[in-house]
């Protein structure tokens, strides 16, 4: 009987392996695939890691907080997704290399899928595999949309202050960040001055300056 018990207890540990390693590797195999379109579309380019500018360095920190520059087991995209199912109150703002994969995913299919979140998450772990949080900021960047009245986020920072964003102060810096992160809201004259003061306040800085 007890012998029973095991083999049993044995079979079911062996076919929950057997399944969660197929899932992965189904997982794997389409974010490797995705990563290979996003090549060949043009969206992977040399990594440029240069140090950051004043508005590089202000999103970064607007938009990823305490989740910037840091690393998690198997990945950094994993590991906050089940922290997020463990704790949700502890997880802060997703990795910059899961905003990029979802901004890849969209960018081939707008369709609902169920599975877009796990698929999103394995595409990630690629991304955080390949760039550092500086090259994939960058990467993002090139794709973020940021209002109907701008092709990216250069012509923006051209419209509203004449020059290109890595010469922008770091009041000028938060006010293109506020953009960036809620792209609607440059139609709200006061949402967007409140956020560009919150970001200002994040970063140490006097909202006056």
């Amino acid at each position: 009987m007890f012998r029973s018990i095991l083999r049993a207890t044995g079979a079911v540990l062996f076919l929950i392996l057997v399944g969660t390693g197929a899932v992965m590797i189904y997982f794997w195999v389409d974010a490797s695939s995705l990563m290979t379109r996003a090549d060949d579309k043009g969206w992977l380019p040399p990594a440029n890691d240069a140090p950051l500018s004043t508005f590089e360095a202000t999103l970064a920190k607007a938009e990823f907080g305490e989740n910037w520059n840091v690393h998690g087991f198997p990945c950094r995209a994993v590991a906050l997704a089940w922290q997020g199912l463990v704790d949700p109150k502890t997880v802060g703002p997703p990795p910059v290399s899961h905003t990029l994969a979802r901004e890849f995913r969209y960018g081939f299919a707008q369709d609902f899928d169920f599975w877009n979140g796990p698929k999103e998450i394995a595409l990630a772990c690629l991304l955080e595999g390949k760039r550092s949080d500086t090259a994939l900021m960058r990467l993002w960047l090139a794709q973020a949309f940021v209002g109907r009245g701008d092709k990216d986020v250069e012509a923006a920072s051209q419209r509203l202050f004449g020059m290109p964003s890595d010469k922008l102060d770091t009041a000028q810096s938060a006010k293109l960040a506020a953009l960036v992160a809620a792209p609607n809201i440059g139609g709200d004259t006061e949402g967007w001055d409140r956020q560009t003061k919150l970001i200002l306040e994040s970063a140490g800085e006097s909202a006056g300056r």
